[in-house]
């Protein structure tokens, strides 16, 4: 069942129920991208071929949607009207949904579809005029009317021998009308040896002595996450010993809280902490836009930030780091390339220690030992900043003694 909250105001957070496996994280940060990009209904006749990094599958699509492959290897799938997610056969093995006795569409689905945490019809095997072998199973009335769609459902499909898990949603689409798109799009998918359409993109790595992480590469919805993540950074003298959690949201979406957001409720006196989220961002505008994480705020008396220091993604896929002070054009900040796809979910993480600034992207060093300018305050807040079509999950800070 679909269990939101939402708080207005200065304060605004998205609380969100769901799997604590990465690629539910990852998903479900792709299915909110997307959701916030659905207007009108525009349909093409003619069709453009896509091919993943690997160049094992193929499919065709209306040459109007636009489709990414998403950093845990799932492919999204957008068009004005729908939406879908394919998940491969690689993505539900790695999250255990696929394995040597959970083998078959129906058992992929009865083990996927508790995950979602949404209300679903009873399965049904697809009739054969789908021409597709598989099962699907629908939205509820009630799990649409919650999520503000107009039509949703979950298909296991068996495609060569193969078990692909397709999730497909709309606002503006009647359940007939979806199912119409969607398979005619599943019917052209295929495994094989193909030219990939596009080359996997290569993340830059800075010269550092910083070593990879591991566990903190999560997204860090759940206690276990982030206590493996600092247990890491620990084991790795990155961060002293005795720290302790301040914020944990689990979804935050610009859709709900667009731009300034400041966690008031909970200052801090300190100056040294973590700060991590699994962010994707989508550019709706060729103007200057971000999406990232805020510290080290202070406001004045009537709540106007006066200083801040950010770390995020702009719309060139850049990771940005800045201090801003209101009235002071000059800000102290530095920009580099990550080469990854900030379409889709990638994970961030931030130590601030003895004045400089550190940063992981996906686990890799991409910030080491940013020298901080601005001066502390002795009270200061943590946020978000998020321009429209930036969402994140896992979204946690960890305070550091001293």
């Amino acid at each position: 069942m679909l269990c939101w909250t939402v708080k207005w105001g200065t304060n605004a957070v998205g609380h969100q129920k769901f799997g604590e496996g990465t690629m539910m994280r990852i998903l479900w940060a792709a299915l909110w991208v997307l959701l916030l990009l659905l207007p009108s209904a525009v349909w093409a006749q003619s069709t453009t071929e896509f091919v993943n990094s690997d160049g094992s599958f193929r499919l065709e699509v209306p040459e109007d949607w636009r489709v990414e492959e998403n950093r845990n290897g799932g492919i999204s799938v957008n068009a004005d009207a729908a939406s879908l997610v394919v998940l491969l056969p690689t993505t539900l093995e790695a999250d255990g949904l696929l394995t040597a006795r959970n083998n078959t569409t129906g058992e992929v689905l009865d083990a996927f579809l508790p995950l979602m945490e949404f209300e679903f019809d009873e399965p049904e095997d697809l009739a054969s005029s789908s021409r597709l072998d598989g099962v699907r199973a629908d939205f509820s009335r009630a799990s649409l009317r919650d999520a503000d769609l107009e039509s949703a459902f979950v298909v296991a499909l068996d495609v060569d021998d193969e078990i692909i898990v397709v999730i497909a949603f709309s606002r503006q689409l009647e359940m007939d009308e979806l199912e119409d798109a969607v398979f005619d799009i599943a019917r052209t998918f295929e495994f094989g040896d193909f030219e990939p359409t596009n080359p996997p993109l290569v993340q830059t790595r800075i010269e550092t002595d910083l070593p990879d992480l591991t566990q903190a590469a999560g997204g860090g919805d759940s206690e276990r996450t982030y206590r493996k993540a600092i247990a890491e950074l620990e084991d790795l003298d990155l961060i002293p010993a005795d720290g302790e959690l301040l914020l944990n949201e689990e979804l935050l979406s610009s859709g709900f809280q667009e731009g300034l957001t400041l966690y008031e409720d909970d200052p801090f006196e300190g100056a040294e902490f973590v700060m991590a989220a699994l962010i994707s961002f989508r550019p709706v505008s060729d103007e200057d836009v971000l999406c990232g994480l805020l510290s080290r705020v202070t406001v004045d008396r009537r709540g106007r930030e006066e200083a801040s220091l950010f770390v995020g993604f702009d719309r060139d896929s850049q990771v940005v780091a800045f201090e801003s002070e209101r009235g002071n054009d000059e800000r102290h900040e530095t920009i580099i390339e990550s080469g990854i796809d900030i379409y889709s979910p990638n994970h961030l993480l931030v130590v601030v220690r003895d004045e400089t600034l550190t940063a992981f992207l996906n686990g890799i060093p991409i910030i080491d030992g940013w020298e901080l300018e601005q001066p502390l305050a002795d009270e200061t807040l943590f946020g978000t900043y998020m321009d429209p079509s930036c969402v994140m999950t896992g979204q946690w800070v960890w305070t550091l003694p001293g």
